[in-house]
């Protein structure tokens, strides 16, 4: 790919955004939309239990402990309902993992993306977190062998999970099976990832964008680089503003949203995003790597201690190799 920095007016776009598409400080994708992930919520279920008041409001922040309370109070088995959704059978979705285990002061990668970094004390304890959930019953049976699509995109919006990982483009495609009669309508809250200390959140950011490739060709280069800027044009991007299921990535345009709204709750979320290790060299390979570790846990195949130094081992290993 061709380096875009010299046509990114980089004053309209949110730090967190513009890293999340540059490698060693140089942007690689001209961003135009982007969304960050939180807990989606069935609001219905918390309200046919009482249990309203143990959601946080207004995106406060909230623990650990009043999170696995909420948890408990809409968990019922005996109608296939479970608090929390919970996976770990692919890669889909391991980002909220990451943000659990950051809950507790973990970090994935170093701040460099030379080192996975994630069997600290503090990692260690998030993940007896994660694992404690299966114990506490407040996700579906066989966790470890459930794919993020079959929990978050089908049992979600059938009603029988409380909250899952999402984000607004999720919410959209649950709109859609409403309304076709698929699931049976239901309100979706967002709220952020609890903490132990309940005194922040994480969260992660998945940005979008055009591209433009190295063809060796200058003329070619320049302008498609000449075509990357005008599409991604503030008057252009405009139009992204109108779509429910993203946020623009200019910050001129994400200001005309309701703060209750599901997208002005989503721009909360942008000044706590965390590392996931897109710039780290062989991050696929380190991502393979991770889920199984994560099931090992889930399962007690493994200590979360051995389960997280056996992942740190291997996505060294990985990122030495292709830092070459």
């Amino acid at each position: 790919l061709v380096p875009l920095d010299d046509i990114i007016d980089k004053d309209d776009f949110d730090p967190a955004v513009l890293n999340t598409l540059s490698v060693n400080g140089k942007s690689y994708i001209f961003p135009n939309n982007t969304v960050a992930i939180g807990l989606l919520v069935n609001k219905d279920l918390f309200r046919e239990k009482g249990a309203l008041d143990l959601l946080p409001k207004n995106m406060e922040f909230w623990t650990t402990d009043q999170f696995l309370k909420a948890a408990k109070a809409v968990t019922d088995p005996e109608k296939g309902i479970y608090g929390y959704a919970m996976y770990a059978a692919d890669t889909g979705g391991d980002q909220s993992h990451h943000a659990m285990l950051w809950g507790f002061g973990a970090k994935t990668f170093s701040d460099d993306n030379k080192k996975a970094i994630l069997n600290s004390p503090e990692g260690v304890e998030g993940l007896k977190f994660l694992v404690s959930l299966v114990d506490e019953k407040v996700v579906p049976p066989g966790a470890a062998g459930l794919k993020a699509t079959e929990v978050i995109d089908k049992m979600f919006p059938q009603g029988k999970i409380g909250m899952t990982m999402g984000n607004i483009g999720h919410v959209a495609a649950f709109e859609q099976s409403f309304k076709e009669g698929v699931n049976k309508k239901f309100e979706i809250d967002i709220v952020p990832y609890p903490t132990k200390d309940g005194k922040s959140t994480n969260s992660v950011l998945f940005g979008y964008g055009t591209w433009v490739w190295n063809t060796q060709k200058p003329e070619k280069i320049e302008w498609a680089k000449k075509f990357a800027q005008f599409i991604n044009s503030k008057e252009n991007q405009a139009k992204y503003a109108k779509i429910p299921s993203v946020l623009p990535a200019r910050k001129s345009l994400a200001t005309n949203y309701p703060e209750d709204s599901l997208q002005g709750k989503t721009l909360k979320l942008l000044k706590y995003v965390g590392n996931i290790g897109l710039g780290v060299p062989g991050y696929a390979e380190t991502r393979a790597a991770f889920y199984p570790e994560i099931q090992a846990a889930l399962t007690k195949a493994k200590t979360p201690e051995q389960a997280l130094n056996d992942w740190v081992n291997k996505a060294n290993e990985i990122i030495e190799r292709n830092s070459k």
